[in-house]
């Protein structure tokens, strides 16, 4: 079995069938070889998290915010 590639786009572009999350956060999909889901959580630092979960997605956005917002000590 062949898996999908885990691409996304370089710093600071969102594509435009992504979800955009605000702040440069985004979600793409992409559909698996299997026919399963692929959502990329996708930040502006070029962090990426994949799941086959739509929801999962939404978290892993969540706490990459919190993360980077942590991290720049707002």
């Amino acid at each position: 079995m062949e898996a999908s590639q885990k691409t996304a786009p370089t710093f600071g572009q969102i594509p435009e069938n992504a979800t955009d999350c605000g702040d440069g956060y985004y979600i793409s999909q992409s559909v698996e070889p299997i026919g399963e889901p692929r959502y990329c959580s996708c930040s502006p630092y070029g962090k990426r998290r994949f799941t086959n979960d739509l929801w999962q997605a939404d978290i892993y956005i969540h706490q990459m915010k919190s993360a980077d917002s942590s991290a720049k000590g707002d």
